[in-house]
Formats: structure tokens, sequence, C-alpha cells
């Protein structure tokens, strides 16, 4: 196999989603996370939850966890 096989991506997911809470959260930035839902419970205009998930691809035999350096 020459060296592009070897490094190719074969497949992208999501991991499960983990929440975090945002009552009174001004900034929350996790540059190896995206934003895959959020709840507003009580229907004004602030989140009261917020869920991520990490973004990961399969090359080598393995899943990798991928992100922003």
């Amino acid at each position: 196999a020459n060296d592009a096989q070897i490094n190719r991506v074969v497949d992208v997911r999501f991991t499960a989603e983990h929440q975090v809470g945002a009552v009174g959260v001004r900034d929350y930035r996790n540059g190896n996370t995206v934003l895959t839902g959020f709840v507003n419970k009580d229907g004004d205009y602030s989140v009261e939850d917020l869920y991520w998930s990490y973004i990961q691809v399969y090359r080598n035999g393995q899943w990798l966890t991928i992100g922003r350096g």
C-alpha cells in the first residue's frame, strides 16, 4: 500500500452527546467539540442545556478524535 492509502480517512462519526448546563454561562468554547443540540425549557431567549459531541475519524484501523490545535 502507498502512503495515500495508509493515511486515508475511511469513516467519520460523532461521539455520544454530553450535556453541559448553560444556566449562567456566558461563554463556552471547546475547540474539540461541535454543538449538536440545545434545550430552551422556558421559551425565552436563553438556553438552559447545551449538548456537545466530538468528531472522530477512522484511519489506519483506529478511531481518532479530531479538533482544533
